[in-house]
């Protein structure tokens, strides 16, 4: 575990990529303080998500653009693993990407409507699967 809590801040991400990516490095870093003992599998899968997905699809590094984008703009999550990950890798990995972009959504893409009631801006633009 200590890689996880060395690139909690994943300050790799900006160093790697230029600081316009500091919105996705800020939010990340925040979702991973949020559960300390899956650290290790919500790194591996933030990894995969920031540079196999986003920055490898040449996809904005701007959360806001990232859900405001046409759907049909987006690739297949599921096609940025590479032949390294075996099947069960790809589901955790996919799944708890899928399970960051619902935390992202609730925590900043939520509105509150004048009867008090909570409503999503977006759907999440990744759906879970499974082994079979």
């Amino acid at each position: 575990m200590p890689l996880a809590k060395k690139d909690a801040g994943l300050n790799w991400l900006t160093h790697a990529f230029g600081k316009s990516w500091e919105d996705w490095r800020s939010i990340g870093s925040e979702w991973l303080q949020q559960d300390k003992y899956q650290n290790v599998v919500r790194l591996t899968a933030l990894k995969i998500f920031f540079e196999s997905y986003l920055f490898d699809n040449r996809l904005s590094p701007l959360p806001d653009y990232f859900f405001t984008q046409e759907p049909v703009l987006r690739p297949n999550l599921v096609d940025c693993f590479d032949g390294s990950y075996s099947t069960q890798e790809i589901v955790l990995y996919h799944n708890t990407i899928v399970d960051f972009m619902d935390w992202v959504i609730a925590t900043y893409y939520c509105v509150e409507d004048d009867y008090g009631e909570v409503h999503r801006q977006f759907a999440n633009p990744f759906q879970t699967i499974g082994l079979g």
